[in-house]
């Protein structure tokens, strides 16, 4: 999983720790793939797809920062394009005109 530089120098990445780690990792993973299934239209799952999404990149960016190598620039620049879409795209306030029309 490699070295966080967080937890590390503060001796605490015990198996405990590290367990809690990978089920973020997991649910931010997971968080993506839901959400995407809601983009493409899977019944259920389209109503909380911007939520899910905003959870997904919430996590990612925290285990990002939490476990941050240089490689990772990537993964903040793609997580911030996601974030910066779904914000621009104003969903909170027009959630019912997006889900009625289908340009997306």
């Amino acid at each position: 999983m490699g070295e966080s530089w967080l937890l590390t120098p503060l001796g605490i990445e015990s198996e405990p720790v590290l367990i809690i780690v990978r089920v973020f990792w997991l649910l931010a993973m997971v968080g993506f793939v839901v959400a995407g299934l809601g983009v493409l239209g899977v019944p259920v799952i389209h109503e909380w797809r911007w939520i899910l999404a905003i959870v997904a990149v919430a996590i990612s960016l925290l285990m990002i920062s939490i476990y941050f190598h240089p490689f990772y620039i990537i993964g903040i620049a793609l997580d911030i394009g996601i974030l910066v879409t779904l914000l621009s795209s104003r969903w909170l306030s027009t959630i019912k005109l997006l889900d009625s029309q289908s340009y997306y």
